[in-house]
C-alpha cells in the first residue's frame, strides 16, 4: 500500500512537502509461462500494514530473445488478517559465499568480490522492509553501524517463493582479512544467519591458495582443485603427476 513521506528541504529555497510512494515490496518473485499462462503462490509476511488499502502487483515479462513486456494491477485491496493460523517451528536457512557456491570459507579473492547467498525457508523470507530490524542486511568487518540492506536483492527461485539467491557487488575492497555476516528473517520473523571470511589479494600478483587433490594417494582417478584470486578470467593450469617416489608419470594442460 501506499505510504506518505516528506522530503527534508535541504536547499534553502525549497520547502518539505509530503508525497505518497509504494515501496515496500511483500513479495518478489519469477514464473514460468506456459501458453500465455502464469501462476504463483507465496505467504504474506506478518510484517506489513494490517489496514485495508489499495495493493499494486508490476509485472515483467521476456522470451530471453527479442521481446519483452510490463504492466501493472491495483484493482485489488490488501489488509486484514487471516483467520487461519500457520505454525513455523524452523528459521530459515542462509548459505554464504563469495562470488558462488564452490567458495570455501577462508578462501580468496580479488579486490571486488560479490557476496552470494543462498535463502531457504518452509514458509518464505521476508523482504517487505516495514518492520526495523527484520530486513536482510549483510555486515563486513563487523561494522554493524552501517549494514547492507540486502531485500531489493533477493530474487526468488523460478516457481518457488520458498527459496531464492542474493547477488552483490562489494568494490575496491582492501587488501587483507574480512569477515561477512548476513541475516535474514522469515515471514513469521524467525532469524538465521551465517558468516564467513576470505581474504584479499592484490590483482597485479596471480596467488594460489588450496592447491589440493583427493584421493591422495590414488591409483585410477583423483580430483584436483585450487583457489585463486583471479575472478571471471580465463586461465591456463599445468597439473604435473609424480610417482610417490617423485618420478613424472603426467603433465595435464
Amino acid at each position: 500500500k501506499e505510504i506518505t513521506l516528506k522530503t527534508k528541504g535541504n536547499d534553502p529555497s525549497s520547502s518539505p512537502f509530503t508525497y505518497n510512494i509504494q515501496k515496500n515490496i511483500i513479495f518478489k518473485g519469477s514464473s514460468a509461462v506456459t501458453n500465455g499462462e502464469w501462476e504463483f503462490s507465496f505467504i504474506i509476511p506478518k510484517d506489513i500494514n494490517y489496514e485495508y488499502g489499495q495493493g499494486k502487483i508490476s509485472l515483467y515479462a521476456s522470451n530471453l530473445k527479442d521481446a519483452d513486456a510490463a504492466s501493472y494491477s491495483d484493482g485489488f485491496i490488501i489488509g486484514g488478517v487471516s483467520k487461519d493460523s500457520i505454525k513455523d517451528d524452523s528459521p530459515p536457512i542462509v548459505k554464504l559465499f563469495i562470488n558462488d557456491d564452490a567458495f570455501v570459507n577462508g578462501g580468496i579473492t580479488n579486490e571486488s568480490p560479490k557476496l552470494f547467498a543462498k535463502l531457504s525457508d518452509d514458509l518464505g523470507i521476508n523482504i517487505s522492509g516495514n518492520s526495523i530490524g527484520h530486513d536482510v542486511t549483510a555486515v563486513l568487518d563487523g561494522d554493524g553501524q552501517n549494514p547492507i540492506i540486502l531485500n531489493n536483492y533477493f530474487k526468488s527461485k523460478l516457481n518457488d517463493s520458498r527459496q531464492g539467491e542474493i547477488l552483490f557487488p562489494l568494490n575496491k575492497l582492501n587488501v587483507g582479512k574480512h569477515t561477512l555476516s548476513l541475516t535474514a528473517w522469515d515471514i513469521s520473523n524467525k532469524m538465521g544467519q551465517a558468516d564467513i571470511e576470505f581474504y584479499i589479494l592484490d590483482d597485479d600478483q596471480i596467488e594460489l591458495k588450496q592447491v589440493l587433490n583427493y584421493p591422495n594417494p590414488f591409483f585410477t582417478s583423483t580430483e584436483f582443485q585450487f583457489e585463486t584470486n583471479l575472478t571471471n578470467a580465463e586461465m591456463t593450469a599445468s597439473i604435473y603427476i609424480s610417482t610417490l617416489s617423485g618420478k613424472l608419470v603426467k603433465t595435464i594442460q
